[in-house]
């Protein structure tokens, strides 16, 4: 993820959503050994955490991490709640399902889906 001021990959985040966010691109980054740099994905998260938070839904926010860490499926959901947070887990199995085809490519420098190889050691290959 690219974080510059209150803007992550390009997208300007509202500060009441902006922990939301940034938390589950970190956690999805960290299950999945990848960089989530994908402008059109952090807008979707953006939007539908913005209508969650304006319509109330009854949305389990506290709990994302640990169910994103302990996904078996992309079809787990990460949310519980109402309408929103059924959308925002649609948002995120429809993205983790297409990372293949989005992969990171050097030679068109598409990154909206880059892939972290580490070497035994931990660093980045």
């Amino acid at each position: 993820m690219i974080k510059e001021g209150n803007k992550i990959n390009g997208v300007k985040i509202y500060d009441y959503i902006y922990e939301i966010t940034e938390g589950v691109l970190k956690a999805l980054e960290k299950k999945y050994n990848i960089q989530i740099t994908d402008k059109e994905f952090t807008k979707k998260l953006r939007d539908n955490f913005d209508l969650a938070d304006y319509n109330e839904d009854p949305m389990d926010w506290g709990t994302y991490e640990k169910k994103i860490k302990n996904m078996k499926s992309i079809d787990n959901p990460v949310f519980d709640g109402g309408i929103y947070a059924e959308k925002l887990n649609k948002i995120i199995r429809e993205f983790l399902a297409n990372r293949k085809t989005g992969c990171y490519d050097d030679k068109t420098g598409d990154s909206s889906f880059k892939i972290i190889v580490k070497n035994k050691n931990g660093g980045r290959v």
